[in-house]
């Protein structure tokens, strides 16, 4: 997502970006944004892990390391839901 604000207010930028994210939907480990968490966001992850790709988003344990833990904890909550 890119926002372009031309103005002379910071804080009207900041409001209309506080509205776009408000209108998103966010969902845990749905990294592709499609709006549900399967095999293509496990996918996702595990190309992440291989490449060494650090990503806040997909380190799901909060460790600040991107590995096999955080892959066996998007496929435990997908098996739970």
């Amino acid at each position: 997502m890119v926002y372009r604000y031309s103005g002379n207010s910071i804080y009207q930028a900041f409001n209309t970006i506080e509205e776009i994210l408000s209108e998103t939907v966010w969902i845990a480990g749905d990294f592709n944004f499609d709006e549900s968490v399967d095999i293509l966001d496990v996918i996702i992850i595990v190309n992440n892990v291989l490449d060494g790709n650090y990503n806040f988003h997909s380190d799901l344990n909060q460790d600040y390391l991107l590995n096999i833990q955080d892959v066996v904890l998007l496929i435990g909550d997908i098996l739970e839901n």
